[in-house]
């Protein structure tokens, strides 16, 4: 861990330490798991209580950027509010980048003597968990890259080939991590997290990035052939596959959940 990393998370916790609204803080990112570099930022989330959050929120306030004490001219401590009825939500209906972004944490500092359960919960909510991404992922696949993609073609539509060759490779990708069991941290990561993989075919990522970037009927259907150990029954457009992918979407209002490319 550089100095200044250090430095700053010391004089970060004594503030907590004496902010009536904290609760506890959990340190993530590159410095918690031990694969940072000298100029990478310190990622926290400082738990606050819940009237403390919504006030934050409402405010505009629940991401900020602290450089108090630090000496460091590119150096900051990047900060998330969390509070307690979020965290207990977060276990039941945390999205995948929320719960990648607790991999490797490290509990610095709770007043309550909760958080590390609470943690554990959220980075182990079952088998069922990725079961279901699995699901929607293939109606996401087989509906962006069997439908709206040929439909581009027909229409010579750029934006819309372009639009279901970018929503097909994310979905298959995720498709791979749901199999792995593998938390989604976000698009910039995707190509690393394919790369180690188990389940990911050999140069998996590049039929993806070759598929959005030439969005065609054949390389769609190089990406389903790649999966096809991971899909055994394809990804045919099923009356279930459709009702899931109707469900997931457009009906997303209505079951308050966000789409899976959001999750």
């Amino acid at each position: 861990m550089a100095r200044w990393h250090a430095g700053a998370i010391d004089a970060f916790l004594d503030r907590a330490h004496r902010d009536p609204d904290a609760l506890g803080v959990v340190l993530v990112g590159s410095v918690a798991r031990g694969d940072d570099r000298p100029g990478s930022d310190v990622d926290v989330y400082l738990v606050v209580t819940d009237t403390a959050f919504e006030r934050a929120a409402s405010e505009g306030r629940i991401s900020f950027v602290d450089r108090t004490g630090i000496d460091d001219p590119h150096g900051y401590v990047d900060v998330k509010l969390v509070c307690p009825s979020y965290l207990r939500d977060a276990v039941t209906a945390g999205d995948d980048p929320l719960r990648a972004s607790f991999v490797g944490s490290r509990v610095l500092w709770d007043a309550g003597g909760g958080l590390a359960p609470q943690i554990g919960a959220l980075l182990d909510p079952g088998p069922a968990y990725f079961e279901s991404l699995h699901t929607a992922f293939v109606a996401q696949v087989a509906l962006h890259g069997g439908y709206f993609l040929p439909q581009a073609t027909a229409l010579d539509n750029t934006l819309l080939a372009h639009h279901a060759a970018v929503h097909s490779a994310y979905a298959a990708g995720r498709l791979v991590l749901a199999k792995d069991g593998t938390f989604f941290r976000g698009a910039k990561y995707l190509d690393a997290q394919l790369a180690a993989s188990p389940s990911a075919p050999t140069g998996f990522a590049e039929l993806l990035a070759d598929l959005v970037a030439r969005p065609s009927a054949v390389r769609m259907r190089a990406v389903e052939d790649a999966l096809s150990s991971l899909v055994p029954d394809g990804f045919a457009i099923s009356d279930e596959v459709l009702s899931r992918f109707i469900t997931d979407n457009e009906l997303s209002w209505r079951t308050r959940s966000s789409p899976p490319e959001f999750r």
